[in-house]
């Protein structure tokens, strides 16, 4: 889990996936959009473009009774990108939970561009972007989650994340510290078990490279980073 201090709720009443179906470039999964942020799922990782809006009066309308008066925004943001390290593109998508409603993109004049029928989803699970580990996305009382789901005998040291696009980071109490122009981030409540059993674990960071270091766990089983 991951907060953003002080500016916003990073939540949605209703979360889902977006497929890309061909509206974006090829590089991206799928998307969800929470409030103030836009989380990009892509073949190479995670992007993270959090984003302000503040309001303001339109110039022509200063004059102007309230009720007459129209609303711009202001958009201020900042990207940050979570780049796992040395991964495979994942060859196969999982997707869970279909929602019962769908996306239309019309963008631009050529209709073959156009994307009908758009599906989402709750939950996603990337097959295999490391050799035996999977990437599990969903989301948790309306929090963006992602799991590392590694499998029987596989290693999960092969898990490096690179940060880029931060004004800094730092390793603090077990959490990674993340500054960018919009305030901190926090990635808290690193968790990692088997089956209903907690396994110690903790982050290790070199320069702006993440990764995990794990206690003693069965190799037979499966084993969650959560």
């Amino acid at each position: 889990m991951w907060i953003l201090h002080s500016i916003f709720t990073l939540t949605k009443a209703d979360n889902y996936f977006i497929e890309n179906q061909g509206q974006w470039n090829s590089q991206v999964l799928f998307l969800t959009r929470l409030k103030n942020v836009d989380i990009w799922i892509t073949k190479n990782g995670i992007i993270y473009d959090f984003y302000q809006n503040t309001p303001k009066i339109h110039p022509d309308d200063q004059e102007k009774p309230m009720k007459f008066q129209r609303t711009l925004f202001d958009r201020k943001g900042h990207i940050v990108e979570w780049k796992f390290m040395n991964a495979n593109t994942p060859q196969q998508n999982l997707k869970v939970k279909e929602k019962s409603f769908v996306h239309h993109y019309y963008i631009g004049n050529n209709s073959q561009n156009w994307k009908s029928n758009v599906k989402l989803y709750e939950e996603v699970i990337l097959k295999n972007v490391y050799k035996g580990i999977d990437l599990r996305c969903y989301f948790d009382n309306g929090q963006f989650r992602y799991d590392f789901v590694v499998n029987p005998y596989a290693d999960y040291q092969q898990i490096a994340i690179q940060v880029t696009g931060s004004n800094d980071i730092q390793l603090i109490q077990n959490e990674p510290i993340i500054q960018t122009s919009l305030g901190l981030i926090r990635w808290k409540d690193l968790k990692v078990y088997q089956e209903n059993s907690m396994i110690s674990a903790k982050w290790n960071l070199e320069k702006n490279i993440l990764r995990y270091q794990v206690g003693n766990y069965d190799k037979t089983k499966i084993l969650v980073i959560d």
